[in-house]
């Protein structure tokens, strides 16, 4: 597999190796699994916390979503609103 780093990262990923003394594939690769692992950990909370509440019928109405995201919006829009 090839991957593109930007000049940072690159710089960044060799750094770590060499301050482990370890080679830049095998840091790469432990660093991929640990955000694999920690990305689908919180993927899987986040659906189990969705079930939960949606069997406790607690959900919210498509129409509060999207005033509440129209709202959030603005707001970024005109810090002072």
């Amino acid at each position: 597999m090839d991957v593109q780093l930007d000049r940072d990262t690159a710089r960044r990923l060799a750094e770590l190796a060499q301050a482990t003394h370890r080679p830049q594939g095998e840091v790469a690769a432990q660093l991929l699994k640990t955000y694999l692992r920690d990305l689908q950990d919180w993927k899987t909370e986040a659906i189990r916390l969705g079930l939960k509440e949606a069997d406790a019928d607690q959900l919210i109405d498509i129409e509060q979503v999207r005033q509440r995201w129209e709202d959030k919006r603005a707001r970024q829009a005109d810090p002072q609103r």
